[in-house]
């Protein structure tokens, strides 16, 4: 097989597949599963006595212009950004990336921006079935709960490292961002306040 770079539209769903993965993986009784999975309550019902649930979140703002400018500089074209960062907080993928928190916990898949209190809510009552919760920015607490909940011992390197260290980003860009990003904030702040 040879790739000639070009993109081919499947129709596959892919949050879709990676639930498939996880379900397979999960079938074959792994003792270790990592990935971007939504939270599905019917998976979490099935193996909840077999796996424990792991999570570690970041500030959505930070996240979010992280990941923008590590798309945008990325050299292949899978979820590549090519738009400026002022036109990307404007499309439906931009707004759609704002809610990252409350569609991977409540297992949403589509940008939808009507009921977002409700998607909210379904997002933190889900993250309470999580038998642990840390933030990225104390990683060494993180490992610490791993040894003492589950004698796993991890060394995380630092992967996907941002090429834009330190945007300089215009103050009344910043404040569409927060807007976008609003219920994933009060996500990260029920998570930081409750775990």
């Amino acid at each position: 097989m040879v790739n000639h770079n070009k993109t081919i539209n499947t129709g596959i769903d892919k949050f879709q597949l990676r639930q498939s993965l996880l379900l397979y993986e999960m079938a074959a009784g792994r003792k270790y599963i990592s990935g971007h999975f939504h939270f599905n309550k019917n998976i979490w019902e099935a193996y909840r006595d077999q796996y424990s649930w792991i999570t570690i979140l970041r500030d959505p703002i930070k996240r979010y212009i992280s990941q923008y400018f590590f798309d945008a500089y990325k050299p292949e074209n899978h979820a590549r950004v090519s738009d400026s960062l002022e036109d990307f907080i404007d499309s439906e993928r931009g707004k759609f990336r704002g809610q990252n928190y409350i569609n991977y916990f409540g297992n949403f898949s589509r940008y939808d921006s009507t009921d977002l209190q409700t998607r909210l809510e379904i997002a933190k009552k889900n993250l309470s079935k999580f038998s642990l919760v840390s933030f990225l920015d104390n990683l060494e607490q993180f490992t610490n709960d791993l040894q003492a909940q589950f004698n796993l011992t991890v060394k995380i390197p630092h992967m996907n490292k941002n090429p834009v260290s330190k945007p300089q980003i215009d103050q009344s860009i910043m404040k569409k961002i927060e807007e976008i990003c609003e219920y994933d904030s009060m996500f990260y702040a029920y998570a930081r306040k409750n775990f």
